[in-house]
């Protein structure tokens, strides 16, 4: 069976999405503006006076005028009398197709003219967002993504004993799978994750895929190919090999330890970094907390006190 990770990458490229629109805005404003001027205008007027020509006009009447008015008439031309006149229709209409051809690539590069710089903005710009790795919403189990097929030949003179001993050849379909999972969510992208890969090691002497099992939450690299947890502290970096974050120096192999980012190390009491700024000057962090420099006089009724940062003390609210 196979598994599938349902990928996104829009809450983490917000920003570079929102300079994508401006690049793509300002060429657009760039197209306006040539396509205003007065040259892109001459350029215009020319390519829709090539719909027809006097001479097109002149040889479609001279048709016109061979065929008698009454239908029911037998008088009508002969081939020899029409097909001159015909094959010139076509061969100024050709002409003509030519001379739009021409000024429509014209327009285009006026059109496009002072472009260049933007255009390799944008070209830069949608390769970051698509370097930057998505978030994996959830994992799916799905058709497994390879067969074991006979291979197609001319079987017609063997028997069914025959056909059944023949070799078999395995087809990987990731690739076709990927899409249409990808087509039946439409605002995510699937990417083929392996169960039993962990660590950039397939746990059961298989090929290693995607360095990890993917889980809610993880990341897609594309450009390592890679399932990862997101980086857990700004000093840890990413092992290429397994793709596990690492931290500068080694956890000890023995007792229970605690990473503490400020310091960067290994603590043996639990530390976490604190989730808000600190409150006042003189607090300090203690790994759960920020803690006043003096114990709260009555901790059961934290709000009839205020702490007073110029005296250093608890202050007991009377109103």
């Amino acid at each position: 069976m196979g598994h599938y990770a349902l990928i996104s990458n829009l809450t983490t490229t917000v920003i570079e999405r929102q300079e994508l629109e401006v690049l793509y805005q300002t060429k657009d404003d760039i197209i306006a503006t040539n396509m205003n001027s007065a040259e892109y205008q001459a350029l215009l007027a020319d390519y829709n006076s090539k719909n027809t020509s006097s001479t097109l006009e002149a040889l479609e009447a001279e048709l016109q005028a061979l065929y008698p008015e009454d239908l029911l008439s037998e008088d009508f031309p002969t081939a020899e009398q029409v097909d001159p006149i015909k094959n010139a229709i076509e061969v100024e209409k050709a002409s003509l197709k030519s001379q739009q051809d021409d000024l429509k690539a014209q327009m285009q590069t006026k059109q496009n003219e002072g472009t260049e710089t933007v255009d390799s903005q944008i070209e830069a710009k949608n390769t970051e967002v698509q370097n930057k790795p998505s978030i994996v919403e959830r994992v799916i189990t799905g058709i497994d993504e390879t067969t074991e097929e006979r291979p197609v030949g001319d079987t017609i003179d063997l028997t069914p004993e025959q056909i059944a001993a023949l070799p078999t050849e395995t087809f990987d379909n990731t690739s076709f799978l990927e899409k249409m999972y990808s087509r039946e969510t439409q605002s995510q992208d699937a990417k083929r994750t392996s169960y039993n890969t962990i660590g950039g090691v397939h746990q059961y002497g298989g090929t290693p895929f995607r360095k990890n099992y993917a889980g809610k939450g993880y990341l897609y690299d594309s450009v390592r190919d890679a399932f990862y947890t997101p980086q857990p502290y700004a000093s840890w970096t990413l092992n290429e090999s397994t793709c596990y974050w690492e931290a500068p120096t080694p956890c000890p192999e023995e007792g229970e330890w605690f990473w503490k980012e400020d310091t960067e190390e290994w603590v043996d009491y639990y530390w976490k970094p604190p989730t808000g700024d600190q409150p006042y000057p003189s607090w300090t962090y203690n790994g759960i907390d920020w803690v006043p420099p003096v114990e709260h006089p009555d901790i059961n009724n934290l709000p009839d006190y205020i702490w007073n940062e110029d005296n250093q003390t608890w202050d007991q609210i009377t109103e």
